[in-house]
């Protein structure tokens, strides 16, 4: 009925715990397919131990190419109606499954989320993602930076997935996430809701959403944002979200001094006090980006010393 995807890479501290809790569903009619990504640790020898006792856990492995690559392979070894995905360090609620699958099957939707629960250090707190019965209005969200873009906390029907096409770009590895839930609300016609926090993010140090911007992460990040800017729906009615995007992912560019390059900000953009000024973004990076189009790196130079003084 349901087969969960869980790319993996060095991740032998916490996969255990992880798919234990998986194994602890409510609902037992699911396959769990891990897929290893070139793991250096110990990941896969206990992957393979724990499928020995429970044959719901598949596993394969690949050279290491990235998540996006990995969550394709899973994709392609789904034989469910229902699929799912999962990070190997968080945990699920024993309802998860069955209380995103009752509601597919109720409503007919093609796409059913759930709220989370946020856990950091120790404090925890539930992120409440619904956004209303319109795709459009996740889209907003999405674009707006108004809910993260992650694929943890949904059901998708697999026949939605492939009739359209929707898959992930193999070596991108920033905002893949974001890029296919943007394309998949693009082209739903019926979602749902869960209202409960049924999937437990934990926050931990070198993940995804808290490593360090690179040069090379900022250009994925423009990369996904050009890719999201040809889906018809989104660059007919968002063009000022989609600008706001750009504006934040190059934001380093300008406050970061290591990664400082005003020539790459500028390149390759019609920006005006217009554009900055109409850009569904914070005021802090429209602040920056107007001092950037002035030319008046000192002041950027001013603030960024300051920010760097307060936090020491």
């Amino acid at each position: 009925m349901i087969t969960i995807i869980m790319p993996v890479y060095n991740g032998g501290k916490y996969i255990v715990d992880t798919i234990n809790s998986v194994l602890n569903q409510s609902f037992r009619d699911f396959n769990l397919i891990v897929v290893d990504d070139g793991s250096s640790d110990d990941t896969l020898s206990l992957v393979k131990e724990i499928s020995k006792s429970d044959t719901r856990v598949k596993y394969t492995s690949d050279i290491n190419r990235g998540v996006a690559s990995a969550r394709n392979i899973g994709l392609s070894l789904v034989e469910t109606k229902y699929i799912s995905f999962v990070d190997s360090d968080d945990r699920l609620h024993p309802d998860f499954l069955i209380s995103l699958l009752n509601r597919a099957e109720e409503t007919g939707s093609e796409i059913v989320t759930c709220n989370y629960l946020y856990v950091k250090n120790n404090s925890t707190k539930i992120v409440d993602v619904y956004r209303g019965e319109r795709p459009e209005s996740y889209i907003k969200s999405l674009l707006g930076s108004d809910l993260w873009g992650v694929l943890w906390n949904k059901l998708f029907l697999t026949s939605f997935i492939r009739k359209n096409g929707l898959n992930f770009i193999d070596g991108i590895n920033v905002w893949e996430d974001l890029l296919f839930s943007i394309s998949c609300y693009s082209h739903a016609k019926k979602i749902a809701h869960v209202d409960e926090g049924l999937y437990i993010y934990i926050s931990r140090e070198n993940s995804l959403v808290t490593k360090k911007t690179t040069l090379e992460s900022i250009d994925e990040m423009l990369f996904v944002i050009d890719k999201i800017s040809i889906i018809s729906s989104v660059v007919n009615n968002y063009v000022n979200e989609l600008n706001g995007m750009k504006l934040g992912a190059k934001n380093n560019l300008l406050m970061d001094r290591d990664l400082y390059d005003y020539s790459r900000w500028i390149s390759n953009e019609n920006i005006s006090i217009k554009y900055i000024i109409n850009s569904k973004t914070s005021l802090k990076i429209k602040i920056f980006a107007l001092f950037a189009y002035f030319h008046l790196q000192v002041v950027n130079d001013l603030i960024i010393y300051l920010k760097n003084k307060v936090s020491r």
